[in-house]
């Protein structure tokens, strides 16, 4: 639906550069001008969000090497806490109110009509819950941190993130989140109350597990 909608935008933006393209400006070209400023702006947010920075703000930090990689045996050893939630609620449900998740961080639920980009946010502002929910639905794994972590663990998530970027993203929490690292995507959440050694294998058998399973998968 987005696509096709970019697409008639943009054959609308070009109709409209035909028209001011002729030598004499009238009312109607002067008014078909006005109109151009509203459809590239319509077509520049159709599907947009958040965008990650193109320089990394934090540097990559050491990282164990795998250990385990069966979900259940890592997040035990780790003592993280699988939740879930029923995977029909919020489907193309798009929203602009505030919306009160049933878990803490949200999996899924009505959600932002935009949505966050793949890639690295560590260190920057978190980007709008409403957003991120929606790249949940689109099947991203969404690596999550609480504010104040030490550098250094952010600096590791960076390395966990790094390892296998495709659809994920990494990004500070912004819904008070009762752990200090977690894993989301679309009906699934992983919590981590603290980081340890074992918190890495946890967070890699889920981003493998789940990646890419939303009712929504978009490239």
């Amino acid at each position: 639906v987005h696509g096709l909608a970019g697409v008639a935008g943009l054959a609308l933006v070009a109709s409209l550069l035909h028209q001011l393209g002729r030598p004499s400006r009238s009312r109607v070209t002067e008014s078909l001008a006005d109109t151009l400023v509203v459809v590239v702006a319509a077509v520049s947010l159709v599907g947009t969000g958040s965008s990650p920075p193109s320089v990394p703000v934090i540097e990559p930090a050491p990282i164990p090497p795998q250990r385990t990689a069966g979900l259940d045996r890592a997040v035990r050893l780790a003592g993280a806490e699988r939740i879930t939630y029923d995977y029909d609620v919020g489907i193309n449900q798009h929203t602009t109110d505030p919306v009160a998740y049933a878990t803490n961080p949200p999996t899924n639920g009505p959600h932002a009509p935009n949505w966050t980009l793949d890639g690295n946010y560590a260190g920057r502002p978190a980007p709008p819950t409403g957003e991120v929910v929606h790249a949940q639905e689109h099947g991203r794994i969404v690596l999550q941190y609480r504010p104040g972590l030490p550098r250094r663990t952010l600096g590791q998530l960076v390395a966990l993130f790094e390892e296998s970027p495709e659809h994920v993203l990494l990004v500070e929490n912004a819904t008070q989140m009762p752990c200090d690292v977690a894993a989301t995507t679309w009906g699934q959440g992983l919590r981590c109350p603290r980081v340890t050694a074992r918190t890495f294998d946890a967070l890699r058998a889920f981003r493998d597990r789940f990646r890419d399973r939303g009712p929504e998968v978009v490239a």
